[in-house]
């Protein structure tokens, strides 16, 4: 499997290696886009990295998204994204927070996309303050709070380690209790996924207008 290739390389190569990031134009958020954010939502971007450009061609999407992550408040209120990562391109192995600035700018310029479930503004039994977006946001914070580490395996079957479209994935599945996304067939999530207009709102794009996938 290319992906889990990128990893065990790893062992063997530098970390510099894999960790070197091209000198490339990199996004940002902006006031007013920042406005528009809920906690729950999905923040996706394409990064800069030889680890991303694996990624992207292995994936082989139409829209070269790398890597994604959750947003959610601090308790001084400022934006965060909670995400999953290997120790191989990051400080930290597995699931860690890091302020949304941080994050859009490891991106590269025009591939930072914000997608909220169809779902996020309903609570669960049709009433009450909290939101499915809230849950989401909730259940990441509790995979932050385990410390899962980042999956070397690529098992998409264990909820032990997570590699970052796995959290992305099982966090959604914890709250709605169902699979709406596609695979490879090595079985890694597609990023196309967070496309599917019936499950999920645009919330801001940096790239391109969307393209229909055709996997």
């Amino acid at each position: 499997m290319v992906l889990a290739a990128v990893f065990v390389a790893s062992v063997f190569i530098p970390r510099y290696f894999f960790a070197y990031e091209k000198p490339v134009p990199r996004d940002r958020l902006y006031p007013e886009e920042i406005m528009l954010l809920q906690e729950g939502d999905f923040i996706l971007r394409r990064g800069v990295g030889m680890t991303s450009d694996l990624i992207a061609g292995a994936l082989n999407e139409s829209r070269q998204i790398t890597h994604g992550g959750i947003l959610v408040r601090d308790g001084s209120e400022r934006w965060m994204v909670i995400h999953a990562l290997s120790a191989v391109v990051s400080d930290f192995d597995g699931v860690q927070v890091q302020r949304l600035e941080e994050f859009a700018e490891a991106g590269m310029e025009g591939s930072l996309t914000v997608v909220r479930s169809r779902h996020a503004g309903f609570a669960p039994g049709g009433g009450g303050i909290a939101s499915f977006g809230a849950e989401l946001a909730e259940r990441a914070r509790f995979y932050l709070e385990k410390r899962v580490p980042f999956d070397f395996d690529f098992d998409s079957a264990s909820s032990n380690a997570f590699y970052c479209s796995e959290f992305l994935v099982r966090t959604y599945q914890d709250v709605f209790g169902k699979d709406i996304f596609s695979y490879t067939p090595q079985g890694i999530p597609r990023f196309s996924s967070f496309f599917q207009p019936e499950y999920f709102e645009l919330v801001l794009d940096h790239g391109n207008p969307l393209q229909e996938d055709s996997r």
